[in-house]
């Protein structure tokens, strides 16, 4: 049986830190809202389904045939296919004082462990078809705990499926937007497994 978790009543500063999470969340959504309704319509095509409800209505409404011909889905396949035939990986040049090729070599070697353990080919195709398809496409690295109760990790490449539950920072000056400070990733859960892994 699970138990109950343990409620502590937040602090100034945890209010304080909500507030500041609150404000962010607010001006990253209301900056990024124009590109997702484009993006929601874009997927909505994509989908097989151009047609605005209202006109779709109007037209069922009259008797008038609402036809969705698929123009878009073999440009979409090739470009996509291309990228499933030349797959994608971290590639390690060595620069800076004293790095040679053999210590390239063996770092490629690390990463392709990871990318390997992470099944990183999904996480790269995936943001790559969420990019063709609306505009943007995200993957993450993240950690893995090795062994429970021990300080070991290893790093992790994770697809995020939906590229609308990302909110970058607006702020960030960067085309790959390294420079960022902050970014929001949107999950659904349950409350009653929020407040087990967040008491």
């Amino acid at each position: 049986m699970d138990s109950e978790p343990v409620r502590r009543e937040p602090s100034n500063g945890d209010e304080e830190l909500l507030k500041d999470i609150r404000e962010d969340y607010t001006y990253f959504r209301d900056f990024w809202r124009e590109n997702h309704e484009e993006a929601k319509i874009d997927l909505r095509f994509i989908s097989g389904d151009p047609w605005e409800a209202k006109d779709r209505m109007e037209r069922e409404d009259n008797n008038r045939p609402v036809l969705s011909p698929d123009e878009l889905s073999q440009y979409q396949n090739a470009t996509i296919n291309n990228l499933r035939q030349n797959k994608r990986a971290i590639k390690v040049n060595p620069l800076g004082s004293g790095a040679t090729d053999k210590d390239a070599e063996a770092r490629s070697a690390i990463i392709r462990g990871i990318e390997y353990k992470s099944n990183a080919q999904s996480a790269y195709t995936n943001a790559f078809e969420n990019e063709i398809n609306c505009g943007f496409g995200f993957f993450r690295v993240t950690t893995k705990i090795i062994k429970a109760g021990e300080d070991d990790v290893e790093p992790r490449i994770k697809q995020i499926d939906n590229p609308l539950s990302v909110l970058l920072d607006p702020n960030s000056r960067e085309a790959d937007f390294s420079d960022q400070k902050r970014c929001f990733v949107m999950d659904v859960m349950r409350k009653r497994d929020f407040e087990k892994k967040y008491p």
